[in-house]
């Protein structure tokens, strides 16, 4: 939750270790085909005005980075908002989230962990009921559309429908390249198009992937106080076991 204290006396049991990665922005991000996705989860961290916004796509399409853009806007928009990642979440109690409609976002990700936990299927419906009857709003991720979660509880799945939903399309190989580069400006690095293509080329191609390279490559530039040439990539890839030795 935001670093601030939040209006409106939100409970002292939400003092929880719920953070967003600090420092995304929308600004950062690489649209591509998303573009409609995007415009629409600013809308609602900034300003509200719909109950619901249901993100749905395969691993590596940028849902949790989008739910952490949306929070950093939010709370700079100076409004209460809360980032749960049920994933990580759901070996807890239910309670964990029983208050949360004192915020006036709420941005859950990966929603297909609760599948068939009657508990957290139940507090999430709850949620969602009080979240809409406050006039607040809830941001859920997910691998699938809402109706293929397996839910056990029908009327999540038709409360969690009735909102937008949008499904987020794979970025191209080049979009990726794009957002290796963008994100490696914002370490003040420079990755030339010849290095983040031969990244794409040797490594996993997923998002996720691809920032945890680059968060390893940020620090061993840092640490041998090397820049981003493609001999040097090439060596740290090659070190850690992400590509074999003999491919050039």
């Amino acid at each position: 939750m935001s670093d601030r204290p939040p209006r409106g006396g939100v409970p002292a049991q939400l003092a929880l270790g719920i953070n967003w990665r600090r420092g995304a922005a929308f600004e950062h991000l690489v649209a591509g085909s998303n573009a409609e996705a995007i415009q629409s989860v600013r809308r609602l961290a900034e300003r509200g005005g719909m109950a619901s916004l249901y993100l749905w796509g395969s691993a590596g399409t940028g849902k949790t980075h989008l739910l952490h853009a949306a929070c950093e806007a939010a709370a700079a928009a100076g409004r209460r908002v809360a980032y749960v990642p049920l994933g990580e979440y759901t070996g807890r109690s239910a309670e964990v989230i029983a208050d949360f409609d004192a915020f006036d976002l709420v941005c859950l990700d990966d929603a297909q962990a609760i599948a068939s936990r009657a508990d957290w299927e139940e507090a999430v419906f709850g949620l969602y009921q009080c979240l809409r009857a406050k006039g607040n709003g809830l941001l859920v991720s997910a691998t699938c559309g809402p109706h293929a979660l397996g839910l056990a509880l029908p009327d999540l799945a038709s409360r969690l429908a009735a909102g937008l939903v949008i499904r987020l399309r794979p970025l191209s190989d080049g979009e990726r390249g794009e957002v290796l580069r963008v994100q490696a400006r914002q370490r003040g690095l420079n990755l030339r198009p010849e290095v983040s293509g031969f990244i794409l080329r040797h490594h996993q191609r997923d998002l996720p992937a691809l920032i945890r390279l680059l968060e390893r490559l940020d620090e061993a530039a840092l640490s041998e106080k090397r820049a981003l040439t493609l001999p040097f990539v090439r060596e740290v890839m090659a070190r850690e076991a992400s590509y074999p030795r003999s491919r050039r």
